[in-house]
């Protein structure tokens, strides 16, 4: 049995984080980085902001949602909204989940979209971060707008292994504004397998 003795004007313990926040980025200083909440945004009276201090980076651009929604005794409401939460860990210390759905299950399909505050004109390289924990799924589509209309969708697995990380999407040849969507709705969505929404970045390509 552990005895621990403290003295009254002793501080409170510190509890290391068992999900630690990746605060810095490691891309190419030209990477063209949208987090999935606006650098405007602050924590909670008497929260630890898990990355003050120590961001080498700058969102540049937005995450919008739009959510699954149903009429009911002649309202509008949101049953996508009941599954859907945020955690402080990932990439600076925030990102969001909810768990896949069939795509019939319209009501409850949430939908992310990060667009950047400027043009993206030539290839670059799309890398989207995963957090180390509740993002799962094996099926996460992103669709991804070159800024010209033109679509491309990649599906990837979400799960890293345990470890917060940069997940390639692929190189493309972009001709403006871009956009990058994932939506919770897959062919395998049951409810069970969860799906994140982390920061998003732009790297352009070399020469």
């Amino acid at each position: 049995t552990e005895v621990l003795k403290y003295a009254v004007t002793d501080p409170e313990p510190k509890v290391p984080a068992p999900h630690p926040a990746a605060c810095t980025s490691t891309l190419p200083a030209n990477a063209l980085i949208v987090d999935d909440v606006p650098n405007t945004v602050k924590f909670r009276v008497g929260a630890v902001n898990p990355c003050a201090g120590e961001r080498n980076w700058v969102s540049r651009g937005s995450l919008t949602f739009t959510f699954g929604s149903a009429q009911q005794n002649g309202a509008t409401v949101y049953p996508s909204k009941i599954d859907f939460h945020q955690l402080g860990a990932g990439f600076g210390g925030h990102f969001w989940l909810t768990h896949t759905r069939v795509p019939s299950y319209t009501d409850s399909v949430v939908t992310g979209t990060w667009t950047p505050d400027r043009k993206v004109v030539g290839s670059a390289e799309v890398m989207v971060h995963l957090p180390d924990h509740e993002a799962n799924t094996p099926s996460a589509t992103y669709r991804i707008d070159l800024g010209d209309g033109t679509i491309v969708e990649k599906t990837i697995s979400q799960n890293t292994g345990g470890r917060n990380a940069w997940v390639s999407l692929g190189s493309y040849a972009f001709k403006g504004t871009p956009s990058v969507s994932l939506s919770s709705a897959t062919a395998d969505g049951t409810g069970d397998a969860s799906i994140a929404w982390d920061a998003l970045a732009f790297v352009p390509s070399k020469g």
